[in-house]
Formats: structure tokens, sequence, C-alpha cells
């Protein structure tokens, strides 16, 4: 059975080249190099080279904005509605992990998710973070 991972980091835009012709990496992940492939709205999605069709590919990286998302409660509802929107669409849950908020840093959470299917298992790894004060 071949798996599938989906990273979903939640990060806000800056710096964020989304350019629909992108030929140069937009960023390295664990010494992999993605390429923008689609944005929709406050949605980025991102593969590795070779992996253009993204009805056939292995990995993927998923940028999600919030940008109405400035606090650690507004923070905390966004993770728990993502995570009800999972568990909706027969999501497994993994592992959640809250880090409350210090006073240096703002609260984060990460979800895992794994999504079986007949020929695949997708798994997605979902980190909520505040950057620069935006979800």
């Amino acid at each position: 059975m071949k798996i599938i991972i989906c990273v979903a980091l939640i990060i806000t835009s800056a710096g964020l080249r989304t350019g629909l012709a992108e030929e140069k990496p937009i960023f390295a992940f664990n010494n992999v190099e993605y390429f923008h492939r689609w944005t929709e709205k406050n949605q980025h999605e991102f593969t590795p080279a070779k992996q253009e069709d993204l009805k056939k590919w292995s990995e993927m990286m998923t940028v999600n904005v919030y940008r109405d998302v400035h606090d650690g409660d507004q923070l905390a509802s966004t993770a728990n509605a993502v995570l009800e929107n999972y568990k909706n669409h027969h999501g497994m849950v993994m592992k959640t992990n809250s880090i409350p908020r210090t006073p240096d840093y703002p609260a984060e959470h990460f979800i895992a998710v794994a999504f079986p299917r007949q020929d695949f298992i997708e798994l997605v790894f979902a980190r909520f973070k505040l950057v620069d004060g935006t979800g």
C-alpha cells in the first residue's frame, strides 16, 4: 500500500512567492525542494520536482494563511475547527498536541491525521502557529 504524506503548514504569506510558472523552488523541507503548483484564496500547494500533476503527487506541502486570526484564542478555535473537519471527512486522528503560551511565545497546536483509502493512505501533519501576529 502506498503512503501519501501531506504536510499542512499554517503560516503567514510574508515572502511567499506564488507565481503560476515557478521554475525555481520556493523552499526546501527535509532536504527536498518544493515548487509552487496551485493557489486558491488563502491556500497554496507545493510539490517536489517531477510531481507537477496534482492528481498524482506523493509529497505535498499545503500552506494555509488565516488572515483573520490574530490571537491565541482565535488560533485555538481555528485548530479545533480544522480538527473537526478532518474528523467529519473520516480522518483517523493519530495525535493532537497544544503547547501553551508563555510570556515570550504564543501557543501552538499540532494535528496528525490519517485518511485511509483503498489504494493509499494520506497522512496529514498540521501545525498552527501565529507568525508576525497572524495565523
